[in-house]
């Protein structure tokens, strides 16, 4: 391909039924608590590009009742990089969880149990912030939710983590190294 070669332009998507549309395409999505979530999709962003990177830096995206604003980049796509800055609106997790399993729960026996594997952690290469106004997960009302990430080659940093609850805060900062494992 010629070194010049690039995209500029407007990528805008009207709301369509993103459930409906991975079926067709033979993409099954996971159960989910709520089988009504992944139906109302929509999209509206700028794109900048050659085939080093790809840049969304007007990114507009509603999913369900979330929107979703900010700017994202990824770089070397045999090897992605992702920079970004986003913030949304409102968003329910416990929605989009798996649905509570009614079985009993049997521990596993512990003299069989493996180490985590981490592989998945080493190939992070992440650069950025992401808030959320209003967030919902196992049950907890969350509000003002803001975290910076930084993770490359399994050295992983949220620094900072903050939310508040209902009756509280929350500012912490979170290390992980999956540089080797145990």
């Amino acid at each position: 391909y010629p070194a010049q070669t690039s995209i500029k332009g407007s990528l805008q998507l009207s709301e369509t039924n993103l459930r409906t549309f991975l079926t067709r395409l033979g993409i099954a999505l996971p159960a989910s608590a709520d089988n009504t979530v992944f139906t109302r999709l929509n999209l509206n962003t700028s794109i900048n590009g050659n085939l080093q990177k790809v840049q969304f830096p007007a990114l507009n995206l509603r999913l369900d009742q979330s929107s979703l604003q900010g700017a994202l980049t990824i770089e070397n796509f045999s090897n992605p990089a992702f920079n970004f800055s986003l913030a949304v609106d409102d968003l329910d997790l416990d929605r989009y969880l798996p649905p509570k399993s009614t079985a009993p729960k049997n521990p596993a026996p512990t003299a069989s149990e493996q180490p985590f594997n981490l592989d998945g952690l080493r190939k992070l290469n992440l650069n950025g912030t992401l808030r959320a106004a209003k967030l919902k997960v196992s049950q907890l009302q969350l509000r003002d939710v803001a975290l910076s990430v930084l993770a490359k080659q399994g050295d992983i940093k949220i620094s900072p983590l903050s939310l508040n609850l209902k009756e509280g805060s929350l500012s912490t900062v979170i290390a992980l190294n999956a540089q080797n494992n145990p």
